[in-house]
């Protein structure tokens, strides 16, 4: 017996339109699966994006889209997208601060898609999309931990008196 969630969605996928909606407005959206004027919110076809966010196209002509996740690493996510008239690209991946995208190897702006997620604009055509998270407090961290340690490696040498 089969019990998986015929209605889950993949971990990306490609929607034709982004319809702006910000905070509760958002949030109330995603979960009632209802859009603001009252119609039904698709996330199979429609992504939420923050007024204060949007991308630099809102619609797209429907065509055949695949999204594929290839590579899931710490920090990383790498994708093969391949759409016929371009579209939304939605990753099922929290929208933390430092998230970067790279559209074969060309930076792109990452914009928040169904308030949590993360979304890139990807042109038409069969394209590799990289996801990666630089967060800065892990920078930071790294660096006064390494002066940290080298700070104890120099405390441990003994200072010769003349």
């Amino acid at each position: 017996m089969n019990n998986s969630n015929k209605s889950a969605l993949p971990r990306a996928w490609v929607v034709t339109e982004t319809v702006q909606a910000a905070g509760r407005r958002a949030i109330e959206t995603v979960r009632y699966s209802r859009m603001p004027d009252g119609q039904t919110f698709d996330p199979r076809s429609v992504a939420i994006v923050d007024p204060d966010d949007l991308p630099e196209t809102s619609r797209f002509t429907a065509g055949p889209s695949a999204a594929t996740v290839t590579t899931i690493g710490d920090g990383r996510i790498d994708l093969r997208v391949s759409t016929a008239h371009g579209g939304f690209l939605v990753l099922s991946e929290n929208a933390y601060p430092g998230w970067h995208a790279r559209i074969d190897g060309v930076d792109t702006p990452v914009h928040s898609a169904n308030y949590s997620m993360l979304g890139v604009v990807v042109p038409a055509g069969s394209h590799r999309v990289e996801f990666s998270m630089e967060s800065r407090s892990l920078r930071a961290g790294g660096a006064i931990s390494g002066a940290a340690a080298l700070t104890c490696l120099l405390l441990l040498i003994p200072f010769r008196r003349r």
